[in-house]
């Protein structure tokens, strides 16, 4: 049916706002993957409904994430560092839905020679101590390592805040 404007409401809802000023509250799963057939990829559809199935889709594969960074926040508040480990997580799971390609090179990519540690490994080593040892002595140090870092993790900030307006 024709419609004005389609507004994601939560995890789990979208209100739909018909021309003729009817609203109507539908179920993103029924919505995003109704419409989602072989034939016709979300791209199709209106893109008020592409968007907002994108933001479903990520909100579904981070659900358990995102509860985990809530009950951190509501145990130890947001302004301390108690949480960042969980909110490295919720970063990093929405990128990989989101910037997919920018989120492999940051997350999975090799540096160095490694073949173990990447840029994620490198920049967020205050966060994961254990990780410390998957970096060579000279990786930490190296300029080149880190501006290349610096670079991808800089590329992955603007396509979350250019394709994914919570960040």
């Amino acid at each position: 049916p024709p419609h004005q404007s389609l507004h994601f409401l939560n995890s789990s809802s979208f209100i739909v706002h018909h021309s003729s000023s009817t609203h109507l509250v539908a179920s993103a799963e029924s919505v995003c993957n109704a419409q989602r057939t072989p034939s016709e990829p979300t791209s199709h559809l209106c893109p008020d409904i592409a968007i907002s199935c994108t933001q479903y889709h990520t909100m579904s594969r981070c659900a358990e994430i995102d509860l985990a960074v809530n009950q951190c926040h509501q145990q130890y508040g947001k302004s301390g560092e108690e949480c960042v480990q969980e909110e490295l997580g919720h970063k990093k799971c929405h990128a990989q839905v989101v910037c997919s390609r920018e989120a492999a090179h940051f997350y999975n990519d090799r540096i160095g020679g490694s073949s173990s540690a990447s840029c994620s490994t490198l920049l967020e080593r205050f966060a994961f101590p254990e990780n410390e040892m998957l970096l060579r002595q000279d990786m930490a140090s190296s300029k080149e390592i880190k501006n290349h870092c610096r670079g991808v993790a800089r590329d992955l900030a603007r396509c979350m805040r250019h394709k994914y307006k919570g960040y």
